[in-house]
């Protein structure tokens, strides 16, 4: 309909061209319709490229009317400009205000490590929730993207559930969950497996905790505010904290007590 609607206005077609686009093209990359990473990101960029080359050629397009050309031009990109400073914001000031005053969606976050616990995680979850009747965050079920899994901790979860078995305190991201719970003072509960022990106090020191992780491995975390120091301090109080004794084989009755236990603290 833009050549009927703009019919003496070849640049408002372009223009309303490129609007179509920007607004079908956003939706539908945050949905990666095809499977895999380089398809969707290959989509998006001939999506960009085209919406280039039409602006492009928006500039181009012969007119006897200069000056409208020139309005019109201004308006688009008044209106786009505009648009993207709100837009961001809204972004900053969400961001402030739920760093302040966070609004939880989930009432307990399971941290573990999904090697040693991701069939327990998965029993404590559906526990959790029938006794409490409230939503519990696992990274299985509700994360879609890790860039956002340390912010979930710090603004959307009343209280973080560690799922301690051996390699839990090991994994960079568990260290950046507990970290930021720490810091951001979110209540935590220690649940021990049959195969965990505790820290001892040569573990703890930064070089030793340095060594346990590649600088690849925890650049991820290191660059949403999480420290080596900061993860020290965490385990230090995890250290000292008491937990809930979990059994994994046990008896009917006995798990369910266990998961009990839980439920009482959270």
């Amino acid at each position: 309909l833009l050549p009927v609607v703009f019919a003496n206005h070849g640049h408002r077609q372009i223009h309303a061209f490129v609007i179509v686009l920007l607004f079908t093209g956003f939706p539908q990359a945050m949905l990666q319709p095809y499977r895999g990473l380089a398809p969707n990101v290959l989509e998006a960029l001939v999506a960009s490229c085209l919406t280039m080359l039409l602006l492009g050629a928006g500039f181009l397009l012969g007119t006897e009317n200069r000056e409208v050309v020139t309005n019109d031009l201004q308006i688009f990109f008044g209106i786009f400009i505009t648009l993207g400073c709100l837009g961001f914001s809204i972004t900053v000031c969400r961001q402030v205000y739920l760093r302040f005053f966070p609004d939880p969606r989930y009432f307990a976050f399971l941290s573990h490590h999904k090697g040693g616990c991701s069939v327990g995680a998965r029993v404590m979850k559906i526990e959790l929730e029938r006794k409490l009747g409230k939503k519990c965050f696992l990274d299985s079920d509700n994360l879609q993207s890790l860039d956002v899994l340390l912010d979930i901790v710090r603004t959307s979860s009343t209280t973080l559930v560690l799922l301690l078995t051996r390699e839990t305190l090991w994994r960079p991201w568990c260290a950046g969950e507990i970290a930021v719970a720490m810091k951001n003072h979110v209540p935590l509960i220690c649940v021990a497996y049959d195969d965990y022990t505790e820290l001892a106090d040569s573990d703890l020191t930064t070089d030793s905790l340095s060594q346990r992780w590649t600088k690849s491995s925890f650049a991820a975390v290191a660059l949403q505010g999480v420290t080596v120091e900061d993860v020290q301090h965490s385990y230090r109080v995890i250290q000292l904290m008491p937990k809930i004794q979990l059994r994994r084989v046990a008896s009917f009755h006995n798990s369910l007590s266990d998961f009990e236990d839980v439920s009482v603290q959270a």
